[in-house]
């Protein structure tokens, strides 16, 4: 009885075994077919919010570039207005002390040139009163000459 009892054990066995592998095949092969439509559907849908997420990355990146550059290109213009200035002033001061050491070579010739010139005057005043006491000593010379030859000046 045993073995009658384990046969038909072992047949119900293999019926249940049959059923059930046919119903976990079709299980399986349902569950499976729903995961690949659902993984499409999530694929689908991670991809359009990917795009979207790069997307809108790519256009607050490219802001945030634009704006980046826009202070960055401020910050230049000012640092050169502020070095330019600088360097203005620095020309600007040494062109002052170009213009005050010619003033003083300048203000040193004509002061020369003055006391030339005040010299040149002195010496012509003495040279033109000697030169006058010379030709009036030569005009009463000639005069008294005149005089005693009889000779008239008229």
């Amino acid at each position: 009885m045993a073995d009658y009892w384990d046969d038909r054990m072992q047949e119900h066995f293999d019926k249940l075994q049959a059923a059930l592998s046919v119903e976990f095949s079709n299980q399986l092969t349902t569950q499976l077919a729903t995961i690949r439509a659902e993984f499409a559907t999530q694929h689908t849908a991670l991809k359009t919010e990917l795009s979207a997420q790069h997307a809108a990355t790519k256009t607050e990146l490219a802001a945030q570039l634009e704006a980046t550059g826009s202070q960055l290109e401020k910050r230049l213009e000012k640092g050169l207005e502020v070095r330019l200035g600088q360097r203005i002033s620095v020309q600007a001061e040494e062109l002052r002390e170009i213009v005050r050491t010619a003033a003083e070579n300048y203000g040193g010739v004509l002061g020369g040139l003055q006391r030339e010139i005040a010299e040149f005057r002195d010496e012509w005043r003495k040279n033109t009163e000697v030169t006058d006491k010379a030709l009036t000593n030569h005009l009463e010379r000639i005069v008294v000459l005149e005089q005693v030859a009889g000779v008239s000046r008229e």
